[in-house]
């Protein structure tokens, strides 16, 4: 079973469990014989989609009296969606949230407190690493479970590099190494294609480069950065566009917005875009040439190395609603 297959079925397993009160033999037996519909709710592309229901399916057929109905869409806007849903009635059972929102979820109780069911068992995380597990911890609580692990990464064009016979960036290249490849790619194209995606407004860019720095973009629950650091990011940036090697705003807004087919590297508006490394199966089926990734700019064995993110949990609502099935 993956992790994923993991996080879905221990999810689904502790949430049952919440409802109905189970602890012990007997009602263990109450828990497998009562119907239920567990209704779910994530983000993603296609193939994501497909291994999500795969999942379920394996688990309707582990657990018949359990059923699911899903809902799914593409990252943009499902936050504005999410947080509708939670608010009312209907709200999803199980949900996908990611590090930008779990803390303000949980602190407002929108989540299960799962601490329980992992301190009795019920909720078995042990084969998961245990940085993973705690990922998903809130306060010291256990408010969601990791379905998955990656990390960010630049995803160039290999095609068009190869075409324009210049090397493919590697790890390790500096920021200033980016743009001098950037550069001459937008040149080597009359500016048809940019060189490189303005990740600015992107936080795990950021994040990342400030590492770099030796500095981190959260101390606690203060700011690990300086409004002089700030300036610096985007000064840089602003001189990627002022010398081509980005694109203008105008069009580094269409990919600001997160939607994968939006992307860059995607709509042939650039040669690289700053995505999950995760990400690049969906980004490679938006476009016919070969794509292919490296780590963001910036030394991977120091403090500027990428952080394990896991951006991709699910999570149970504080107060599960099920429904019967027919």
């Amino acid at each position: 079973m993956t992790i994923g297959m993991r996080a879905i079925g221990c999810l689904a397993a502790a949430a049952l469990l919440a409802t109905t009160g189970c602890s012990g033999d007997s009602d263990d037996t109450q828990v497998r014989d009562q119907k239920v519909e567990i209704n779910i709710y994530w983000w993603g592309g296609e193939k994501r989609a497909e291994m999500t229901e795969q999942a379920l399916a394996l688990y309707t057929a582990r657990h018949p009296n359990v059923a699911f109905k899903t809902h799914w869409q593409g990252n943009q806007g499902y936050y504005d969606n999410l947080a509708t849903q939670a608010a009312g009635a209907d709200g999803p059972d199980l949900f996908q949230i990611d590090d930008n929102y779990l803390t303000e979820y949980a602190e407002r109780n929108v989540t299960l407190d799962l601490t329980p069911y992992v301190a009795s068992g019920a909720l078995n995380l042990s084969k998961l690493p245990d940085s993973l597990a705690k990922y998903g911890q809130v306060g010291g609580r256990q408010v969601g479970v990791a379905g998955a692990e990656n990390t960010p990464a630049m995803v160039y064009n290999r095609t068009l590099v190869r075409e324009l016979d210049l090397p493919e960036p590697t790890v390790g290249m500096t920021y200033e190494q980016l743009f001098e490849w950037a550069t001459e790619i937008t040149q080597a194209t009359n500016g048809r294609v940019a060189g490189t995606m303005d990740p600015s407004a992107d936080y795990k860019a950021l994040w990342l480069w400030l590492r770099a720095q030796g500095k981190e973009l959260y101390a606690g629950r203060q700011m690990g950065f300086t409004a002089a650091d700030l300036t610096k990011w985007f000064q840089m940036w602003q001189t990627a566009r002022d010398t081509g090697a980005a694109p203008a705003p105008d069009v580094v807004k269409e990919a600001n917005g997160g939607d994968v087919t939006k992307q860059l590297v995607a709509t042939g508006r650039a040669a690289t875009s700053f995505m999950w490394s995760n990400q690049l199966p969906e980004l490679q089926g938006n476009t016919k040439d070969e794509l292919a990734l490296v780590s963001y700019p910036g030394d991977p064995k120091g403090s500027g190395r990428a952080p394990r993110c896991t951006g991709r949990r699910f999570a149970a609502r504080a107060t599960p609603r099920w429904s019967s099935t027919s």
